[in-house]
């Protein structure tokens, strides 16, 4: 970033303006109806110009007020970024623990990522936070606040990292009003919308920011161990599932929202849950997440009959009407094929 450009305080330009009419302080004063005290502080950069001197003066001078009062909010900024400036080091310590991928893919095209403090006033911005160094604390979210130990300053910076962006991200077009005890019509219209492979994701994703949910693709963050996490933001009445980008495997993806979508329905109030790379879930979760499109009584028959051909899985698909992607990934997940077989049942998504 370029080396600041002094900005003058507006007690200056006000000293330039009176000279240049040749006249005193102390007349300017008397004309003015500003007390002599107060006009010398201005004039020496120790006072402030409020809105009642402004006035005063623009009257004087015929000028528009808010010429003099932009000239005392330029000046406040400059002190604000003096400040800034000044702390900048300890907020590119923080970008040490970012990798070069995410800060590609988060940050302005337009910068250069050897330039550090652009970087900074950038993440700033994408993060929602107006210090870096916010990041090393459990303050923002309390992320740590029921686990008995907090981890390294590195994965907190992370993990801080990953919720900030999809609060960020979703901000200014989320979608509100989310009914908890909708959930059969939300399982129902997520299952019609596997069976249509045109622009799945999105269908999906525009589903259910109409029904208050609201999906929040983060880019992967190495170390940071976050898969998914969702939110429940009850001023908004709203929820946030964020999900990192490296979760493309479309049986993967929806498991993985349906346990999210889990939590929302058990807990729902200061619900803030997340889930970890490797992490065993709660057999709620699970048993949510495998059941919801395939019927357990039928997947159990399936099983034992022990047929898992490319020919047996497309009958039992169609017979329960469920995507031929979701039952192999169930498959492949219970280890009944390897990862290697009908491969050409994968599906990825495209996020975005």
């Amino acid at each position: 970033m370029a080396n600041l450009v002094e900005v003058k305080h507006p007690g200056i330009h006000l000293e330039n303006e009176i000279n240049k009419l040749g006249m005193s302080v102390n007349e300017f004063s008397v004309r003015t109806m500003i007390p002599l005290k107060t006009l010398n502080k201005i004039i020496k950069g120790e006072s402030n110009i409020t809105v009642d001197i402004a006035k005063k003066i623009s009257t004087f001078f015929n000028t528009d007020i808010v010429h003099w009062m932009n000239l005392q909010t330029k000046y406040d900024e400059y002190l604000i970024d003096v400040e800034n400036h000044k702390n900048i080091n300890k907020e590119i310590e923080v970008l040490k623990y970012f990798d070069k991928d995410f800060l590609k893919k988060v940050i302005d095209k337009s910068i250069n990522l050897n330039d550090k403090e652009s970087v900074v006033y950038d993440l700033r911005k994408k993060l929602m936070v107006n210090n870096l160094e916010l990041l090393k604390t459990d303050d923002i979210f309390n992320i740590y606040k029921e686990t008995a130990f907090k981890p390294e300053e590195k994965i907190m910076v992370l993990q801080n990292a990953f919720i900030s962006y999809a609060y960020s991200i979703t901000n200014h077009n989320r979608g509100k009003n989310y009914d908890y005890t909708d959930n059969t019509n939300i399982v129902e219209g997520l299952k019609k919308l596997t069976l249509n492979d045109k622009n799945q994701y999105q269908n999906i994703k525009d589903f259910l920011k109409k029904k208050g949910i609201n999906i929040a693709i983060v880019p992967f963050i190495k170390d940071s161990n976050i898969v998914t996490f969702v939110r429940f933001l009850p001023g908004e009445n709203s929820v946030i599932i964020g999900i990192n980008d490296k979760l493309s495997d479309a049986y993967l993806f929806l498991f993985n929202l349906l346990a999210e979508l889990s939590y929302t329905y058990r807990i729902h109030k200061n619900l803030f849950k997340i889930i970890y790379a490797d992490q065993v879930l709660d057999d709620y979760a699970k048993r949510f997440a495998n059941l919801t499109f395939i019927d357990s009584d039928e997947y159990d028959y399936f099983i034992q009959i022990h047929d898992f051909s490319a020919k047996a899985v497309d009958l039992f698909c169609k017979k329960i009407n469920v995507a031929k992607y979701i039952v192999v990934g169930r498959l492949r997940q219970d280890k009944m094929i390897k990862k290697a077989d009908l491969t050409k049942e994968n599906k990825e998504y495209k996020l975005n």
